[in-house]
């Protein structure tokens, strides 16, 4: 008897389970001699898009390089096998209007780059490896305007990797962003020249600086002011030094070093030179005073960051680092 009242329940339940595959409960299902039921979700649509965020961008990256929105690098005759001198192939490439892409490969480069008079434009070479073989510097960038440059890998055994200069009010770099991942050189990584002109709110985004007398240089000639650089995630781990900041006999301000990373036996972090002010580091990694060598005239450059083994931030005041330290108590 009891067996059969169990089964009557159950199969009651089952009967009163709606096509969604929610069970009701019998209370609901008894109230006021009705059948419960809640609304019967859709079928998903064909054409509901139902692709990750991943899925959908690299499907939009792969449709743009094969569409007339992306120029491969190779369609102007490079090779990209790490032999043949691929220099006039991009050059040509990089001059045209075209949005250039570079497939995965080693480019060979005897000459630089010249990046120039090019604005609201990109550059996708992410994936690919350029190697070097003269002495000045791999990429040359002047007079870019909005502009988005990707770069995996530069080697350079002689030169430089990348520079950025201005020298008058008409051609100017202003609001580009570089993305990079390895600069292994035998002078500056990246060098910042200007002797006129504006040059100012650039973004670099970076990887390592694995080799060269220094990760970032920026030399400004003039006698007015350099400023509004900003540099994320830049790692210093080959470079004599890493980032140097000279103003000559102007003054360099409003710059940020956000996120960088060195290895713990790294000498200087950073250098400066003349008058630099109003500038800021933000980083995690614990900054030694002897890491730091500035000059007189660098004042009010804010450093949020763990300082020796006690300091909590500093600031450095007539080159002078002064640091703000604090007791913490262990916990019980």
């Amino acid at each position: 008897m009891r067996h059969t009242i169990i089964g009557c329940a159950v199969c009651f339940a089952l009967a009163c389970m709606p096509a969604c595959g929610r069970p009701v409960s019998i209370v609901e299902a008894a109230n006021e001699g009705q059948q419960a039921s809640e609304p019967q979700p859709e079928e998903p649509s064909s054409n509901v898009d139902t692709t990750t965020i991943a899925q959908k961008t690299v499907s939009a990256y792969a449709g743009k390089v094969a569409s007339d929105e992306f120029v491969s690098v190779k369609t102007f005759g490079a090779v990209g096998d790490g032999e043949a001198d691929d220099t006039e192939a991009i050059q040509a490439a990089v001059s045209s209007d075209e949005i250039v892409y570079f497939p995965a490969g080693s480019y060979k480069i005897s000459k630089p780059i010249l990046i120039t008079q090019k604005k609201i434009w990109s550059l996708y070479a992410q994936d690919a490896s350029f190697v070097y073989t003269g002495n000045d510097f791999a990429f040359k960038i002047n007079e870019a305007q909005n502009c988005h440059i990707e770069i995996g890998e530069i080697i350079s055994e002689n030169g430089g990797g990348i520079e950025f200069y201005s020298e008058n009010t008409q051609k100017w770099n202003q609001y580009v962003s570089l993305t990079f991942d390895y600069i292994d050189c035998a002078t500056d990584c990246i060098y910042i020249r200007v002797s006129g002109g504006w040059c100012n709110e650039n973004q670099i985004y970076g990887g390592r600086f694995a080799g060269g007398n220094n990760g970032v240089h920026v030399e400004y000639l003039g006698e007015d002011v350099l400023n509004g650089w900003k540099f994320y995630n830049c790692g210093i781990e080959g470079a004599d030094n890493g980032f140097l900041f000279d103003a000559g006999k102007g003054y360099i301000a409003d710059m940020a070093i956000i996120n960088p990373r060195y290895a713990e036996s790294f000498n200087t972090i950073f250098k400066t030179v003349g008058t630099v002010c109003d500038c800021l580091w933000i980083g995690t990694h614990v900054v030694e005073p002897n890491m730091v060598a500035c000059s007189t005239k660098t004042s009010r450059f804010e450093i949020l960051a763990p300082i020796g083994e006690t300091g909590h931030r500093g600031c450095i005041v007539d080159g002078t680092l002064m640091v703000e330290r604090v007791e913490y108590e262990r916990a019980e």
